[in-house]
């Protein structure tokens, strides 16, 4: 699953490499973005995993001029396994050296590409549309911590 998911991920990033023309100054505009900030998990991985953190980033760009461009984005995020959760793990304490886990975490690690249709706008609002691909991996880790 790991490899399948770097190799989608090798695969966004050559097409979005194939996509851009041979210099950067080809370009009509370029936009970076980088984020980060508290993740809310909702649904069954609510149930599992307390709030968290995000990081982002990625990049939109115009191979000419607008309507048609790209967005790639990358995107990590982290959570600490709820205590909740922790004390539904039933292990059988009578065998030696058998604990129940007290810690843990959950990571995703996802990246996205788009292409996105916006047309020029006259005033300070617009719209855009946009659709694409994405890959994601899910990592969870539990662990007994007590020394």
């Amino acid at each position: 699953m790991k490899q399948t998911g770097l190799a989608v991920s090798a695969l966004f990033v050559a097409v979005a490499a194939l996509a851009v023309p041979g210099s950067a100054s080809a370009m009509e505009e370029i936009k970076a973005h980088i984020g980060g900030g508290v993740s809310f998990p909702i649904g069954d991985l609510g149930d599992v995993v307390d709030s968290g953190w995000r990081i982002n980033g990625g990049a939109t760009f115009y191979p000419s001029k607008k309507p048609i461009g790209f967005r790639v984005d990358l995107a990590w995020d982290w959570w600490d396994v709820s205590d909740d959760f922790l004390e539904t793990i039933d292990t059988n304490s009578s065998l030696a050296g058998t604990q129940s886990p007290d810690d843990g975490d959950a990571q995703s690690i996802g990246t996205t590409f788009n292409i996105l249709w916006e047309p020029e706008s006259s005033g300070s609002v617009g719209f855009y549309l946009t659709g694409g691909v994405g890959a994601y991996y899910l990592y969870a880790d539990l662990g007994n911590y007590d020394y």
